[in-house]
């Protein structure tokens, strides 16, 4: 991607008795940053777990799929290969044999229905949480290729979720089945403060999260737009 994506957010939070506007900005950062074993296996490239009217399957059901990546200069035999959203349950649900080329997407869907013949439309035998849940891809071996642990934050209708810089951020431009694509201003996951807002008697410190590693998050008290300088 050639921009940064960035992400605004404006709430309201109340510390001790006096009630601020805080205004902040996330931005993901596009430097380089050395390449995770995401980018040398199989992962789970993007996914929709809330799909109203993105993609059918082909029982004309909009139920939520996921998109495989294979980013290797080798062919992999998926036999074996498994998904799961049970972190005690690693082979919760297991691939049948399919060759996913180098370089290439395979998708399918998680929508309960447990379809598992090589050369039709796969279907997992579990749903994805809208509220956000655990999810990984296992290699036959029991190694985790991609793992969302706890779990993923919480999804937006038809609004996907996929792999970008080796992080993963909302995209309002769903690829099922091709290269991920990221609108210049992109929806970013909310971030996370270590208090809820309220009526305080006494001052604190809050801290504010974001759950992307290579982020930085802008902020301001005043309800001003935050620009660079005003960050943690």
């Amino acid at each position: 991607m050639k921009s940064d994506l960035i992400s605004s957010y404006s709430l309201i939070k109340t510390i001790g008795r006096c009630q601020s506007l805080i205004r902040i900005v996330i931005i993901l950062l596009t430097a380089n940053f050395a390449a995770l074993s995401q980018s040398e296996t199989l992962r789970i490239n993007e996914f929709m777990a809330l799909n109203s009217t993105t993609l059918a399957d082909e029982d004309g059901d909009y139920s939520d799929w996921i998109e495989i990546y294979n980013p290797t200069p080798n062919a992999i035999d998926l036999l074996n290969w498994s998904l799961t959203d049970e972190k005690t349950n690693q082979q919760k649900w297991k691939f049948p044999q399919v060759i996913i080329n180098a370089n290439c997407y395979i998708v399918l869907f998680a929508s309960g229905k447990n379809r598992t013949i090589a050369g039709q439309e796969l279907h997992t035998n579990f749903k994805l949480a809208g509220s956000g849940e655990y999810f990984a891809l296992f290699d036959p071996a029991g190694n985790v290729a991609t793992v969302f642990d706890p779990s993923f934050p919480e999804q937006q209708s038809d609004i996907s979720y996929g792999y970008f810089e080796n992080d993963y951020v909302a995209s309002t431009i769903p690829t099922p089945g091709a290269e991920n694509q990221f609108a210049e201003h992109q929806l970013l996951p909310t971030p996370v403060f270590s208090y809820k807002r309220g009526f305080y008697e006494a001052p604190f410190e809050v801290e504010i999260i974001s759950n992307l590693s290579n982020a930085q998050i802008y902020y301001t008290t005043d309800g001003s737009e935050p620009k660079e300088g005003n960050w943690i």
